[in-house]
């Protein structure tokens, strides 16, 4: 059952404004950022949930100066990155977030950005079994960088689908050796990071898809109609369709440990939602096994007036708070569980 209440909210006063860009929104547990122009804006996450006030770092990425469009904590081994990517290209902190520890300029990439000033990072991701961190780009190209104990590389770099050349990766998502990329096409491309990046399945689509996540064994993917869908990770099948919002959603974040997923849309909406799996046993074979009768359901709902909301995430550091950031508003809100 969920314990949030519209009424129970927490107002984090900020001296940047979030920009207006899907997914805008970022904890680790310990650090909340977002992205304000060409700056990324870093809190401390427990400070920012039992106080109106925060004290803010701003980080100008070591790239040359362009929009910054997404920033993400991404956890491997143990560790935490903050990976920016921007239109100039991508830079990864450490958990500190004291000083880069790798930057990638798209200018120095062997791949085409055929207008420099129309070109950008954006969908980033882990892919925790093989220690990878993934980023797509405007141009549809997926870059893979390995992560090792004490250094970073370029490992890979993936071609867009013939069917999405020339169309910019939208989101990304991952979890042990999947990797999901979703492209403005509407089109959603899961690849097995322990087979060398293959292709396992794609899902075809009509309208831009803007957010990505999984969680209860579901890739979940939210579009700009408004529209959910949830894909079976084991079936590679479609198996919901939720007409969840009526205008475009913003944002899509899943809980940390439970079967749970939050939406965001442009029409103030956020809503709390819960996958359940059905569980069947196979008498012949002595065996019980996860079925394919997922179910969804909602959990909780609710409207923020007049706020155009860019970014939402569960907190990371056990207490299931929603984080959520809005445009043009000096304000993170939290809305608190109990």
């Amino acid at each position: 059952m969920s314990r949030y209440n519209a009424d129970r909210v927490v107002q984090v006063s900020v001296n940047k404004t979030p920009s207006f860009s899907y997914n805008n929104l970022s904890c680790n547990g310990t650090t909340v950022a977002y992205v304000h122009k060409t700056e990324v804006i870093t809190f401390n996450e427990t400070a920012g949930t039992g106080s109106t006030n925060v004290k803010e770092t701003v980080l100008k990425p070591r790239l040359p100066e362009s929009k910054v469009i997404q920033v993400k904590w991404c956890h491997l081994s143990g560790r935490d990155y903050l990976v920016v990517g921007s239109g100039a290209g991508l830079v990864i902190y450490d958990d500190s977030v004291s000083s880069s520890i790798f930057v990638m300029e798209l200018s120095s990439q062997d791949v085409p950005f055929p207008d420099p000033e129309a070109s950008f990072v954006r969908g980033i991701t882990a892919i925790p079994s093989t220690n990878h961190i993934c980023a797509g780009s405007s141009t549809g190209y997926v870059f893979a960088f390995k992560v090792n104990k004490d250094s970073i590389e370029l490992d890979r770099t993936i071609k867009p689908h013939e069917d999405d050349d020339g169309s910019a990766t939208s989101a990304m998502t991952g979890i042990e050796n999947w990797g999901v990329a979703a492209f403005d096409s509407g089109a959603i491309q899961l690849y097995d990071a322990d087979k060398d990046f293959q292709v396992a399945a794609r899902f075809p689509g009509s309208a831009p898809c803007t957010s990505l996540c999984i969680t209860g064994g579901c890739i979940v993917a939210g579009y700009t109609t408004g529209q959910i869908k949830l894909y079976n990770l084991t079936s590679k099948v479609l198996f919901a369709e939720i007409g969840a919002h009526t205008r475009a959603i913003s944002a899509i974040n899943a809980h940390p440990d439970l079967s749970q997923f939050v939406s965001v849309g442009e029409d103030s909406i956020i809503n709390v939602w819960h996958i359940s799996t059905s569980v069947t046993t196979d008498e012949s074979k002595s065996s019980t096994t996860e079925g394919s009768d997922n179910k969804v359901s909602i959990l909780f709902t609710a409207k923020a007036t007049d706020s155009l909301f860019t970014g939402v995430t569960f907190s990371r550091n056990g207490s299931s708070h929603l984080l959520t950031s809005s445009y043009d508003q000096k304000k993170i809100t939290v809305f608190t569980h109990r």
